[in-house]
């Protein structure tokens, strides 16, 4: 089985130049409300850039810098809690289901052995 871990980005929006120094995983909203995420900003030749995962090779997607209205980095402790939450409470959901179901078979078994 594999897991791959949610992306959870802070609440606030940052520049360009500080998602280039944070290098983590960003998502940028445009002005059109389309939202774009990338592993990471880069800044090479007074240009920027938005690097993609494509077919396991990292690909350099040039931004236009007119049309973005929001950048907003990962959050690396909210990435983490919703990961553990989206595994854990189906879990625990599934536990208490399973115990009900238990305890009521148990209730059954005595009402029939004991007549009630």
């Amino acid at each position: 089985m594999m897991f791959q871990s949610c992306v959870a980005y802070q609440s606030a929006s940052v520049s360009l130049e500080q998602a280039v120094s944070e290098q983590k995983r960003t998502r940028i909203n445009t002005i059109s409300r389309k939202k774009y995420h990338y592993e990471k900003i880069v800044f090479e030749e007074g240009q920027f850039y938005g690097l993609k995962k494509l077919n396991k090779n990292m690909v350099k997607i040039p931004l236009d810098t007119n049309v973005i209205n929001d950048v907003f980095i990962q959050s690396k402790s909210k990435s983490t809690w919703v990961t553990v939450a989206i595994i854990a409470i189906p879990l625990i959901a599934f536990t208490i289901l399973a115990l009900d179901d238990l305890n009521n078979s148990f209730y059954i078994e005595q009402a029939a052995i004991f007549g009630r």
